[in-house]
C-alpha cells in the first residue's frame, strides 16, 4: 500500500534563492500512518535536479523522480496493448478494440471480429488506467523504515532574484532603496515559506540550461524588510516576513532603505570619452546609512525636483562590499564641453616629445567638479603639467579641476615616449 505525502502536509518550508538562477528547497512534512513500504511525495518542483535530493527522517532503499508531461500521443501510449473504446460520431455505436500502435498513425484491433483499424475517425474513449495518470511531478520511494517526520532538501531550477535600486538624490543626500525581483518558474508553488536570497556567484559543475518561461508580476510588498549575514563567501538575506511565490509570477520585495546618504558629484571626461558623464559617488558605511553589502544589480536615478522626482537615467553595480565606494555613472551631461587633442609631437634623437591640451568649458550655472583621464597608450614619462595630475594606472593621468560657471579650464601636459630600439646585452 502507498502513503502519500502533498503539500498540505507541509510543516515548515525554506528556500535559499540564489541570483544565478537556481534555489535550495527545505520541506519538513508530517508522515502519519505510514504502513506500506513504498511512498509518494508529491507537489515538488518539475525543474527538481533528483541528484540533489537529500531525505531525512525515512530509511530510503531507491527512490525516482517521476513526472508526465500529457499530450495526445504519451497519453494513448499508456494504453498499448488494451482494450479501449471507439465511438462512432454518427451512430453513437460503441465497440471495444485493442490499442496496437500509439505512436505516429493509431491502429487499433477489433475485439469482436479481429480486424485491423488504420487511423480511425471514430471517438477514442479511455478507461480508467490501473497504474494511474500522473498529472505533477512526484518523487517515489521505497521505504524501509518511517518516523512521523521527513525532511527534505533538494536543488531547483528555475528560482532566481535580481537587485533593483532606486536612488533619490536630493542637494546634499540621497535616499537609496534596495528591492530583490524574485522570480518562481521552477514548476511549484510555494506558501508561506521563509525566504532567504544567496548574493554572489556560486560554483556548479556541469549547470543544466535553464527552461524559459512567460511570468506574470504582482505589486511590490513593502512590509518586508531583511536581515543581512555572511555565509561563507556569500552574502545571504532574511526576509523577516513569510510569503507565498506562486509559480509562474515575479514579486518585488524590500530589502533596506538607507536615507540621508552624504554624496559627491562630479563629472568624468577623458580623450577615451565622448562628452563628460555624471558620476554620483558615496560611501557604503553604517556612518553613510548603509553599511551592508549590495548585491550586483541595476540603479535607476532620480532628482528631486521641488516636490517631484524626475527620473535621470539608470546606473549598475557590481557587488559592494561594507566599506566599499559606490560609483553611478549614467547619462552624459549637457552643460559640460570637452574637446582634447594632441598639438605637437616632436622626435629628438629617437625620442618623442608630445604635447597634449584640453578644454573645459562649464555652461552650467553652478560650480563643477571634472574628472579628465588622460589615457595615453605609449610607454612614457611625464615632463610637466597644469594642472597637477594623479597617476590612477599605469596609463592614465588623471586632472581633478572645478570650473566656475561659464568658465572655460584648460589642462596642458607634456610627456617623452622613448622610441629607440633597446638590445639586452648578453
Amino acid at each position: 500500500m502507498r502513503k502519500i505525502s502533498r503539500s498540505s502536509n507541509t510543516k515548515e518550508l525554506e528556500l535559499t534563492i540564489y541570483s544565478d538562477g537556481f534555489g535550495t528547497v527545505g520541506e519538513t512534512r508530517s508522515l502519519e500512518g505510514m504502513e506500506g513500504a513504498e511512498l509518494e511525495y508529491l507537489d515538488v518542483p518539475a525543474l527538481l535536479e533528483p541528484d540533489s535530493l537529500v531525505i531525512r527522517g525515512l530509511d530510503v532503499l531507491e527512490y525516482s523522480f517521476e513526472y508526465d508531461l500529457i499530450s495526445r500521443e504519451w497519453l494513448i501510449s499508456r494504453y498499448k496493448d488494451r482494450t479501449v473504446h471507439l465511438k462512432n460520431r454518427d451512430t453513437g455505436s460503441v465497440k471495444l478494440v485493442k490499442v496496437l500502435e500509439a505512436s505516429g498513425m493509431l491502429v487499433f484491433q477489433d475485439i469482436e471480429t479481429g480486424e485491423i483499424l488504420v487511423d480511425s475517425h471514430d471517438e477514442l474513449i479511455l478507461p480508467l488506467h490501473p497504474d494511474g495518470i500522473r498529472t505533477s511531478p512526484g518523487i517515489m520511494m521505497k521505504v524501509k523504515e518511517a518516523g512521523r517526520e521527513i525532511k527534505a532538501s533538494y536543488i531547483t531550477r528555475g528560482l532566481s532574484f535580481t537587485m533593483n535600486y532606486a536612488a533619490e538624490i536630493g542637494d546634499e543626500r540621497l535616499k537609496l532603496t534596495g528591492r530583490a525581483g524574485i522570480s518562481n518558474n521552477s514548476g511549484r508553488t510555494y506558501r508561506n515559506a521563509l525566504v532567504r536570497l544567496m548574493a554572489g556567484n556560486v560554483a556548479r559543475v556541469n549547470e543544466r540550461p535553464e527552461m524559459m518561461y512567460m511570468a506574470k508580476s504582482i505589486q511590490a510588498d513593502a512590509s518586508y524588510g531583511a536581515e543581512q549575514r555572511s555565509v561563507s563567501d556569500y552574502h545571504m538575506f532574511s526576509l523577516q516576513s513569510r510569503t507565498d511565490i506562486p509559480d509562474g509570477e515575479s514579486k518585488q520585495v524590500q530589502l533596506f532603505a538607507g536615507s540621508d546618504v552624504p554624496f559627491s558629484k562630479h563629472y568624468l571626461a577623458g580623450n577615451n570619452m565622448d562628452g563628460a558623464q555624471p558620476v554620483i559617488t558615496f560611501l557604503n558605511s553604517k556612518e553613510s546609512g548603509l553599511g551592508m553589502p549590495l548585491p550586483e544589480g541595476r540603479v535607476r536615478l532620480y532628482m528631486l525636483d521641488g516636490n517631484s522626482l524626475r527620473f535621470t537615467g539608470e546606473a549598475s553595480i557590481g557587488h559592494m562590499p561594507e566599506g566599499s565606494e559606490v560609483e553611478l555613472k549614467a547619462g552624459k551631461a549637457f552643460d559640460i564641453e570637452v574637446e582634447g587633442s594632441e598639438t605637437s609631437r616632436n622626435q629628438r634623437n629617437g625620442i618623442d616629445y608630445v604635447r597634449w591640451e584640453a578644454k573645459i568649458r562649464n555652461h552650467s550655472k553652478e560650480t563643477s567638479v571634472i574628472h579628465y583621464e588622460l589615457y595615453i597608450w605609449e610607454k612614457f614619462e611625464p615632463r610637466s603639467s597644469s594642472p597637477a595630475y594623479e597617476m590612477k594606472n599605469s596609463n592614465t593621468l588623471l586632472f581633478k579641476i572645478k570650473a566656475k560657471p561659464d568658465e572655460e579650464v584648460l589642462i596642458k601636459c607634456e610627456y617623452s615616449s622613448d622610441k629607440r630600439v633597446h638590445v639586452a646585452e648578453r
